[in-house]
Parts: structure tokens; sequence; C-alpha cells
């Protein structure tokens, strides 16, 4: 599956079917994620996105409407030392699924049709649904908590 725009991506209801993503490969390194989340962009209509590294230590994850996915260098460094694919796996999604919703949709944020984006990818719940896939910072922690709260209400 490859598309030259995510329009092509919606069904004639607008509705998008699940999309089946090739496995990751090997992760070895941070490069291999960007790499890895790059190609799965461009299989999906998104070429103009740039992934970038981020020194962030309150996100793992940022994606700046119709430019690009930026990447903390630390959590994913981190979750590569664990091996804990999973957690490397949700977030490049989550991003995805941004940059996804604001082509189709024209909007952002943790509303429904970024839900719908997030499950077409194979990726339900959205959020990270793992406490112990978040980086040990504890701003992070907050940060997320706060999201997790106002998003399902209080935990």
């Amino acid at each position: 599956m490859s598309v030259e725009h995510p329009r092509e991506l919606l069904r004639p209801d607008g509705s998008l079917p699940q999309l089946y993503l090739p496995s990751p490969p090997e992760l070895s390194s941070a490069d291999d994620v960007r790499r890895y989340t790059t190609y799965i962009l461009n299989m999906l209509g998104l070429k103009h996105y740039d992934v970038r590294w981020s020194a962030a230590q309150s996100e793992a994850g940022h994606c700046l409407r119709n430019s690009h996915v930026s990447l903390s260098r630390s959590f994913f460094t981190h979750r590569l030392e664990q091996k804990n694919y999973p957690a490397i796996w949700e977030v490049v999604l989550h991003e995805i699924a941004h940059a996804l919703e604001y082509e189709l949709f024209g909007c952002g944020g943790h509303g429904h049709s970024w839900v719908r984006c997030c499950e077409a990818l194979g990726l339900y719940g959205g959020y990270h649904s793992e406490r112990h896939a978040l980086p040990p910072h504890p701003s992070t922690e907050f940060v997320l908590t706060t999201m997790l709260e106002s998003y399902y209400g209080k935990l």
C-alpha cells in the first residue's frame, strides 16, 4: 500500500479502513526509528513531513501540522536500550495519526477524527496504554497523566 495523498485512503463514505502497515524491521538505533517513521509517512502520502529528533524531556513526540514529526531522542534511545519496541511503535503511530488527521480532516488534537486515525493505524486508545512505557521523567508523567485525565476523567 502506498498512496500519493492521504485522501486516497478514504472510503467513498469518508471513513478510514484498517490500514495494514508493514511490521517494523529490527530496530537497533535511533536512526532506524527515524528511517522507519519516514517510510510509513511516505507510504501514507505524507511525503512532505520531515522526521526530526528533539531534546524534549517532557514528551516522547510531537507533530507540527503540515511540517514535521519530532521525536525525543532521549525517549527513543532509552526505549531501544530496554528493547521496549511496543512503546517505540506506539509513539510513532501516535504522531503519524496526528499528521494523518491534519491532512485528512484539517484539525488537530486528540478528538474523534484523531481517534479514527489511530484506530485505522492499529493504535487503539490513542494515548500510551501502559504506564511503564513512559520515560522515567517526573514532568513527563505529570503531563501525560494530566492529558489522560482530561480525556478519560480522573484516574
